[in-house]
């Protein structure tokens, strides 16, 4: 049986990270340096991406938690299936629709899902 370590050994991330387009390659990299600093400071990020009683409680007008929500991941676990499905798909759809395209696309459902999560943190009072 070969070792894990001698496995990995030969192993490259970057011909798949150059074969992705920019926009795709630009959200995994904001994802896993977002992913690095939840693992450092857990809570601080929690509140600062997640929280929705930033903009609905105390902190009223943090309306950038709207946009760094869906960033920010619950678990390492959720973090890496969600970084694969996002390689697959989200090249394959820049592809078919341009990079322009794909990132107003991008920012419009970044935007909704924003909306969304504010909205279900009030109604079944997560936060």
């Amino acid at each position: 049986m070969v070792p894990l370590a001698e496995m990995l050994k030969n192993v490259s991330l970057a011909p798949a990270f150059s074969a992705m387009r920019v926009w795709t390659r630009l959200i995994l990299v904001v994802c896993v340096v977002l992913e690095l600093f939840m693992l450092i400071w857990p809570q601080t990020l929690w509140s600062m991406c997640i929280d929705p009683g930033y903009i609905m409680g105390t902190s009223f007008g943090a309306i950038y938690t709207v946009f760094t929500s869906p960033f920010a991941h619950v678990s390492l676990l959720h973090f890496l299936f969600n970084m694969l499905a996002w390689v697959q798909l989200g090249n394959t759809f820049e592809n078919s629709v341009g990079t322009a395209r794909f990132a107003v696309l991008f920012w419009i459902a970044l935007t909704l899902i924003g909306f969304v999560m504010i909205i279900l943190s009030q109604v079944f009072s997560f936060s």
